[in-house]
């Protein structure tokens, strides 16, 4: 089997049910013609940082991306198509099982991506690399703008400092061998709670650091997500 040593993960298995009333699901909605997924997809292979990229999907829209695929032409040589399951962990998991089973990924370096995260620079996968390499573990965040409140029982039950907060952003990354182990390790109520891919990580005892993110690097997950996302796609530069 091939070794490899940088590999990028996107998720892009979600139905999409936060976003309301659309007939498909968010990664598969335009920006400027062109699909979410894709942009994101093109953007992570215009940085020619990884080797192997897998493309975790939907088995239901297997057909659909396929076809957007093609119609742009897309060199998939070194993109596999994975599918995903129930929940982002179980995406995450068939990922790893793929790689596991077909290269050498010992000395490997992973960065989970999210589909509809189409505004990932050039650094942010750069540093999300260079972190995972020299460090085990991180994830990207910004600073917090929000005061947060702990609540309980409707109340407040606490105030966070805020300058102790950053607000996470995809992408995470890790090296391959601490994610695997520290995914099989996780028990059921774990596994519920998990949001992600760095927090897989942290909940078996590893040191999660944190590089600087983008503003611009938002989730489209909801219809306001996607009104920003538009004018973000008309503005944007690296």
């Amino acid at each position: 089997m091939k070794k490899i040593y940088s590999i990028a993960i996107i998720l892009a298995a979600g139905s999409g049910k936060r976003m309301g009333n659309v007939i498909l699901p968010k990664q598969f909605l335009t920006l400027s013609t062109k699909p979410i997924i894709l942009i994101t997809l093109e953007r992570i292979i215009k940085s020619k940082l990884f080797e192997k990229i897998v493309l975790v999907i939907n088995s239901y829209w297997h057909e659909y991306v396929l076809q957007i695929l093609n119609n742009y032409n897309v060199n998939m040589n070194d993109i596999e198509l994975v599918f995903g399951g129930e929940e982002r962990i179980d995406s995450i998991q068939n990922a790893l099982s793929y790689l596991d089973q077909n290269y050498i990924c010992e000395n490997s370096s992973i960065v989970v991506f999210d589909a509809v995260r189409p505004f990932i620079t050039s650094k942010l996968m750069f540093d999300a690399l260079e972190y995972a390499r020299k460090y085990g573990v991180a994830v990207a965040g910004i600073e917090a703008k929000d005061t947060i409140y702990g609540i309980k029982n409707n109340q407040v039950d606490y105030i966070p400092c805020r300058k102790l907060l950053v607000n996470g952003q995809a992408p995470d990354s890790c090296k391959f061998t601490i994610l695997k182990k520290s995914i099989n390790q996780l028990n059921k109520i774990e596994k519920e709670m998990v949001t992600g891919t760095a927090q897989i990580c942290y909940l078996k005892g590893y040191n999660v650091y944190i590089f600087k993110g983008d503003e611009r690097n938002i989730k489209i997950t909801t219809k306001i997500d996607y009104m920003v996302a538009k004018i973000i796609e008309k503005e944007w530069q690296e």
